[in-house]
This record gives structure tokens, C-alpha cells and sequence, in this order.
């Protein structure tokens, strides 16, 4: 079991990339397109880079989308219109139409309003049987006009149809004028005719025979569309489709636009999606490798910070599938996304080459599920380096609107360019895009509260958190000061010497500073009991032994970490008060504690300090700088030399103890260091000029 444990222990970092990879792998694999996809890159007008381009197979020219929606238009202006015969309708009015003709005549007659002829039964028969054919052939209600005059009309009666032209259907309002003009026709023009066309009310002669068949006329519509070819013509295999320099005309651009849509509908077959899988495996393990090789390689503390490694691939993969998402779907542009953000997020919490890196890294791995790749890429890597240099450092709010400005800008001036350039018309500019650049730049204005967000989430330390700390009227360092104003004193002059520094040989100044002001604040506890803090000249270590003496002033660092975690302090400043003084030894009395009992054996242990030593650049000059500023107040004269070797001898001690063996700082820069702590401290520490003993006494005064 024990040697499963350290097993483990030693490959753990090597485990832990494996599993990473594999996690990577499998979510890259189902964000990749599971389509076939075309290898060149075309744009109309654009010349042909490739070699001459022979087509594979026979292959269909599709219709532009343009040519389809304008025979879709068409089509639903000129579609036919269904009407089905009511044939109740036609033998209801007809029968009332036949009892009121009988009334009608029977009214001439009776008044003599007219001689009607002997054979009138059956001239009646007659004219209602013409107007019931009439009737059946169909006579509408709906008024046809304009282009409906021509438009094609279906009459159903049984399941026969008749086919007629929108002007050739009667209307119902010509009804009455139909009727007069048959009875004409089959009576002659004799009075009683007159007379009986006008006896009849109106109504009985304007009738609709048929009624407009909406499921029929959506059905047949629905056919005519589902059969509306999508192809033009043929590509035979072998044809020569464009050849290398060529500059791609419209008609070209749509036989290369109808192959590689022929690619993708290839590509579901069954042989092709077996070729298809292993391609998309090892295009996502490459990927993916890609990707955690980049973050390990430059960044290696992430295998000890298994938080920030999260955090890194969390974001990367985020910014993966919504790339996918939006490349899929065609009602979001993708560039009104911010993958901007996702720089500024890296640049804040790591460095902006670290950010760089990733994200050149993401936008390739982005570039495969669009199809305009290169573009792209350019794009948001032109974009991403802007928003990245264009946050030096983020102390203020005002500081994300200008990098929303920045992107605006960048995608703007890119966009510009890459169109220019392509096309040579600056009306070809597609102006709406800069709509959707000023979208993705108020987006941007998002990384803001992000920041705060991630912060919790992954115990991060930005700078705009860094600032809030290292204000002096931070509740905490206030009671510090209250507490322990000489330590607090002595707290700022490191935290003066440790940010000079670190500016120098680089470094997060900011980080230094701040955890240079919050070192010593254990010393809140029991302050009088070190020796920046005893006012009145008592030392109350002299009642003490050194050994209890020792164990108060190893205790400020244990006491302070206790108050940084009361008052929920960052893990990165808690680091700093742990480590302010290594696993070093109160050397002045434990060299006491020998002195008193030199032919005894002293534990060491109960003098040293309980580590770590600093595992960081900031760490180490911030013991530096503690030590060689404590070491500077015990000077009873300051002289430029008595200085310089002091600080010789305190920094040589702490790298003679070895407590910079864990932390990232080279030897130049604890030369540039220790000439910093002379210049500042001389400057601190200089004589000033002696006034005359009257002047002196006008200036006291």
C-alpha cells in the first residue's frame, strides 16, 4: 500500500496530464464537425491558389440559395388555387329558383301582365337545367384581379378536375345579368321574359356553386415545393472545374460551392464515416496534447495548482464550445462572441505570453469548426494580442472599457484591411458588421465581474483585489497600525523596498506589495514584545527565558496566519506571512541561549522558525527585503559603508541558509536587489544638515 502511495506521489503530475489530455480529447471530439469537410479554401473574385481542381465524381450544380428563394417567391404567388362543386348548395338554390320562376309566372299571369306561351313547362325546364350546368362549371365569390386574373384555378367536382384561368371563373355578382342573358337565349326576347327576370329577387340568381379547398391548395403547394429540383445541371468525373490562377468567376463559385456540399453529403456513408472517426480522434488528441503541452510547458507551478489548471482547461473549453455552437447554427454572427474575454481572463490571473499562447492555441482549434478558418483566426489573434496589451495591469474599472475599446478598434481595422484586400471595393464593405464588433466589445465589458467570479470560484488574486488590500485604510491594516504602529512603519518601508524591486527584475510589484504590508501581522498580538513597537525603552523579553522569548517571536508568524484567514485573506498573502521568514532560526537568542549554556545541547527546533521557505520571486524579496530593513534599525551610525555591508551580510546569510532553494529568483537578481535596498536605505537613513544652535532653536519652536 505504502509503495502504491509513493508510486503515486511520483508520477502524479504525469498522471494527472494524461487523465487532462483524455478529458480534452473526448470534448473536442464531440464539439468537431461530424461532416466530411471540403479542403480548399475559395471566394468569388478571389484567384484559385490550389492546383488545377478536376472533379472526383459526377456531381449535381446545386441552385444558389438566391435562385431558390426566387423560385420559392414565385411559386407562392403563382401556385393554383383548389375549389370544390357544393353540390347541395347548386340543388337547393335551384330548387327555390324553380318555385319562384312557377310564382313569378303564375303572378303574369294573373295580372296579365304578360301572354305566356303554352309550352311554358317546358321552356322553363329547359332554362333551369342551363343554369344549373352553369352552376355546376363553377361560379365564385372571390374576386380575381391583377395577377390572379391569370393565375391558374382547379375545380374539383368528384375528383374530376377542370383547370381554367382566373378571369374565365364567374363571379356571383354577375349572377342575375348570367341568368337574364340565358332566358334570353332559350325564350327569345318576348316580355313575359322581362317580366319574369325582374320578379325574381336578386339573391336567387348571385349564388357561389363552389368553396375554396385550403387543405387541397396547402397540399398541392406542399407538393410542388417538395418537387422543385435543387440542381441545374452535371459535373461529369474527370471535368475540369477551375484551374490554378484562375480568378474564381460566379459560375465557378457555385460548381465549387456544389462539390463541396457533394463532399458533405458523401461523407455519410458508412466506409467514409469509419476514415471520418479516426481522422476526428486524431485531430482532438493533437489538439488536445497541443493545448496541456502549452499550459504545462510555459506554466509549470500549474501541476502544483491543480485549481489554476482547472481553470485554464475550464475556460478553454467554455470558449470551445460555444465557438461550435455558434458555427452550427446561422442566427448568431460569430463575431459578435467575445472570445476576447477569455485572454483578458488568462492575462489577469497568469501573464499576458501565457495568455497569448493559449489563446493562438484555442483560435486554431476554433478555425476547424468554421468555414472561413483563416479569417477567423487572423481575426481574433490580432484581437486577442490588442486586448491583451492593452491591459498592462487592471487597478481600475476604467481600464476594461479601454480594452473594449481596443477590440472595437482591432476587428474594425482588421476587418478593413482583410476586405480591402480580398475584394478592392470599399463598397463591398459589409457595414453591419461593425454592429456586431460593437456587440462583442460591449460583451467584453463582462470580463469585469468575471474576474470577480473566477476569483471565488478558483482562489485567484487579482490585482484590482490586490489594490483593495494595500489601501491603507483596509480595516485590518488600520488595526495594525493601531496595534502595532512600528511594526506597521516597518510593514510599509518592506513593502516600499520589495515593490522597487520587483519592478526591477520583474515580477507582480503589485503581489509584493501587498503581501510586504500584511508579513508582520501577527506582531498585533503581544505587540510590545517586539522591539520596533517598545516605546518606553521596557523590554519585557528580559523577564522572559530565550527560549520563551523564541516562541513569542516565532508565534507572530503562526498568529498571523490565524488573523489572515479571520479576516479572509487571499491564500497568495497568507503564503507570504507564512514564508516571510522561512524555516530560518531567531538567531539572536538562540546565540544567547548558547552563550548561556555553551556545554549543553540546545534544540535547535525550539528557535526555528516552521517554514516553508518562498516558493515565488515576490516571496523572496519580501524576506529580503524584512530582513536587511529590520537589520538596518539596529545601525547606531548610517554611513554609506557600514550600510552596504550590512545588507551583504544579511542577504549572503539568507542564501547561506538556503531559504531561496524552492523560489524562481537567479543570482543577478539579487544583486540588482541588494543595490536597491543600499540606494533606498541610504536615501532613508542619509544625515541630514546640523543647524546653528539659534536657528536650531527658532526651528523647534
Amino acid at each position: 500500500m505504502a509503495s502504491h502511495k509513493a508510486w503515486y506521489r511520483k508520477y502524479k503530475s504525469t498522471i494527472l496530464q494524461f487523465v487532462l489530455i483524455a478529458i480534452t480529447t473526448v470534448i473536442i471530439f464531440a464539439l468537431l464537425p461530424s461532416e466530411r469537410s471540403f479542403r480548399y479554401e475559395f471566394r468569388e473574385g478571389a484567384p484559385w491558389f490550389d492546383e488545377d481542381l478536376i472533379a472526383p465524381f459526377n456531381f449535381p450544380i446545386y441552385k444558389t440559395e438566391a435562385e431558390l428563394k426566387r423560385e420559392r417567391d414565385s411559386l407562392d404567388k403563382h401556385y393554383p388555387l383548389f375549389f370544390s362543386i357544393d353540390t347541395i348548395k347548386i340543388t337547393s338554390s335551384i330548387r327555390v329558383l324553380h318555385n319562384q320562376i312557377h310564382k313569378a309566372l303564375r303572378l303574369i299571369k294573373n295580372q296579365r301582365l304578360a301572354d305566356v306561351p303554352e309550352n311554358i313547362d317546358s321552356v322553363i325546364l329547359n332554362l333551369v337545367t342551363n343554369y344549373k350546368s352553369y352552376l355546376a362549371n363553377g361560379v365564385t365569390d372571390t374576386a380575381f384581379t391583377g395577377d390572379n386574373l391569370n393565375r391558374s384555378v382547379i375545380i374539383m367536382n368528384n375528383n374530376l378536375a377542370s383547370e381554367y384561368l382566373g378571369k374565365e371563373i364567374p363571379q356571383k355578382r354577375l349572377g342575375t345579368f348570367q341568368f337574364r342573358k340565358m332566358a334570353q337565349n332559350i325564350c327569345g326576347t318576348q316580355p313575359w321574359v322581362e317580366t319574369m327576370t325582374r320578379l325574381i329577387p336578386q339573391s336567387l340568381t348571385q349564388v357561389s356553386s363552389v368553396d375554396f379547398d385550403s387543405v387541397l391548395t396547402k397540399m398541392n403547394l406542399q407538393r410542388m415545393q417538395d418537387e422543385m429540383s435543387l440542381s441545374r445541371g452535371m459535373v461529369q468525373k474527370g471535368q475540369r472545374i477551375v484551374s490554378k490562377g484562375d480568378v474564381i468567376t460566379q459560375k465557378e463559385y457555385i460548381v465549387l460551392e456544389s462539390l463541396k456540399a457533394e463532399y458533405k453529403s458523401r461523407g455519410r456513408q458508412d466506409a467514409t464515416q469509419i476514415w471520418l472517426f479516426v481522422g476526428r480522434f486524431l485531430t482532438s488528441l493533437i489538439s488536445a496534447i497541443l493545448l496541456i503541452s502549452f499550459m504545462v510547458y510555459f506554466r509549470k507551478e500549474l501541476l502544483q495548482y491543480n485549481s489554476k489548471l482547472v481553470f485554464v482547461i475550464f475556460l478553454s473549453l467554455i470558449s470551445l464550445t460555444v465557438a461550435h455552437f455558434v458555427a452550427k447554427g446561422d442566427s448568431i454572427d460569430i463575431y459578435l462572441i467575445p472570445f476576447a474575454i477569455v485572454p483578458i481572463l488568462i492575462r489577469v490571473f497568469f501573464d499576458a505570453r501565457f495568455a497569448i499562447l493559449i489563446y493562438s492555441a484555442l483560435t486554431v482549434i476554433m478555425g476547424l469548426f468554421l468555414p472561413n478558418p483563416y479569417e477567423f483566426v487572423f481575426t481574433q489573434f490580432i484581437v486577442g494580442i490588442v486586448a491583451v496589451f492593452s491591459l498592462t495591469s487592471i487597478y481600475k474599472r476604467s481600464q476594461i472599457f479601454s480594452a473594449a475599446l481596443s477590440v472595437f478598434s482591432a476587428y474594425a481595422l482588421v476587418y478593413i484591411s482583410i476586405s480591402l484586400m480580398q475584394d478592392g471595393d470599399v463598397s463591398k464593405i459589409d457595414w453591419m458588421k461593425f454592429a456586431w464588433f460593437g456587440g462583442n466589445s460591449l460583451l467584453v465589458l463582462w470580463s469585469y465581474p468575471l474576474i470577480y467570479l473566477f476569483e471565488k470560484m478558483f482562489g485567484f488574486l487579482s490585482d484590482v483585489t490586490l489594490v483593495e488590500l494595500s489601501e491603507s485604510n483596509n480595516p485590518l491594516l488600520r488595526k495594525f497600525n493601531e496595534l502595532a504602529p512600528g511594526s506597521f512603519q516597518h510593514s510599509l518601508q518592506v513593502a516600499n523596498l520589495a515593490e522597487n524591486v520587483i519592478l526591477k527584475i520583474g515580477g507582480n510589484p503589485l503581489l509584493a506589495r501587498t503581501g510586504a504590508m500584511y508579513h508582520d501581522i501577527g506582531k498585533m498580538h503581544m505587540p510590545q514584545y517586539f522591539i520596533e513597537n517598545q516605546l518606553s525603552g521596557y523590554n519585557p523579553h528580559s523577564q522572559l527565558s530565550f527560549e520563551e522569548s523564541a516562541k513569542i517571536i516565532i508565534s507572530h508568524v503562526e498568529k498571523g496566519v490565524e488573523i489572515a484567514k479571520k479576516y479572509n485573506l487571499p491564500k497568495p498573502i497568507i503564503d507570504f506571512i507564512k514564508t516571510h521568514h522561512g524555516d530560518g532560526i531567531v538567531q539572536y537568542f538562540y546565540r544567547s541561549q548558547l552563550n548561556l549554556k555553551p556545554d549543553e545541547k540546545t534544540d535547535v527546533k525550539k528557535f526555528q522558525y516552521q517554514g516553508p521557505t518562498p516558493s515565488s520571486k515576490e516571496m523572496a524579496v519580501v524576506m529580503l527585503a524584512d530582513s536587511v530593513e529590520a537589520a538596518s534599525r539596529s545601525l547606531k551610525v548610517v554611513t554609506e559603508e557600514s550600510l552596504n555591508e550590512l545588507i551583504e551580510k544579511t542577504v549572503n546569510g539568507i542564501i547561506n541558509a538556503k531559504q531561496l532553494r524552492h523560489a524562481d529568483i537567479t543570482f543577478n537578481d539579487i544583486t540588482l536587489a541588494k543595490e536597491i535596498f543600499k540606494s533606498k536605505l541610504f536615501n532613508i537613513y542619509h544625515a541630514r544638515i546640523e543647524y546653528p544652535e539659534e536657528v536650531q532653536e527658532q526651528h523647534n519652536n
